[in-house]
């Protein structure tokens, strides 16, 4: 693995991420006089920071697998955040949506409607679903004595070229950082969009360009399986 960036760099990257964002979301949403939109906002920021907090604290104390669950709602969060950052009327109907709307087929917030609004496809959730956002057998992999756990994994960094070998907590990490980023970004779209005067979004700035540096420089940024045609995360951590 490359010397550029260690298991601390990235979880020191990783925190910084998520208090940003929680420090922004929790600006957003401190005035009750503040439109609905803003405030939605806020909350939802505040959970993509506190998923991200989570998801590093635990990969640090070896739960992968919660962690990695962490991921999945990571994702659900991001899509939720672009929705917002292209309708920001969006933001305060979803505030207004009671328990039980959200649960109905017509729900406008529901994972697949957000992922059909926002032009993504099914591929990345169904592997976090597959992997550890629901019990099934694949999650056997990172769970202690599983098959992730023998020694690094053997890839091939898409950032250089090169194969590497990497560890399973860093793997980890460097998935929550590529979630982070795209969630970060989102974020900062969703808030811009409200047109707020208070240069809430450029207190993002700084570790924006952090994770812009990351994702060039980091060898483990992004990665797949040696022989593999498309990158799929259960396949990556089975080093198949």
């Amino acid at each position: 693995m490359g010397d550029i960036y260690s298991t601390e760099d990235r979880a020191t990257l990783g925190r910084a991420t998520g208090d940003a964002l929680l420090a922004v979301g929790t600006m957003l949403r401190s005035k009750r006089s503040d439109p609905a939109e803003a405030r939605a906002i806020g909350i939802v920021t505040q959970m993509a920071g506190e998923l991200i907090l989570g998801s590093v604290d635990l990969a640090g104390k070896t739960n992968y697998y919660a962690s990695l669950a962490l991921h999945r709602q990571l994702i659900e969060v991001f899509h939720l955040l672009d929705f917002f950052a292209n309708d920001s009327s969006g933001a305060a109907r979803w505030l207004g949506t009671s328990d039980g709307d959200f649960a109905s087929p017509s729900s406008e917030f529901k994972p697949s409607a957000l992922r059909r609004a926002g032009g993504f496809d099914g591929t990345q959730y169904s592997q976090h679903c597959g992997l550890a956002g629901h019990p099934r057998p694949a999650g056997r992999v990172v769970l202690p004595e599983g098959e992730a756990w023998v020694g690094p994994i053997l890839a091939t960094s898409q950032v250089t070229g090169r194969d590497i070998s990497i560890l399973l907590e860093d793997l980890v990490l460097c998935d929550a950082l590529l979630h982070a980023r795209t969630t970060y970004l989102a974020a900062g779209r969703a808030v811009d969009a409200l047109g707020r005067t208070d240069n809430l979004a450029e207190r993002l700035a700084p570790t924006w360009a952090d994770l812009e540096t990351w994702a060039r420089e980091d060898p483990g940024a992004l990665i797949m399986p040696r022989r593999a045609s498309t990158h799929s995360l259960s396949r990556l951590i089975l080093g198949d």
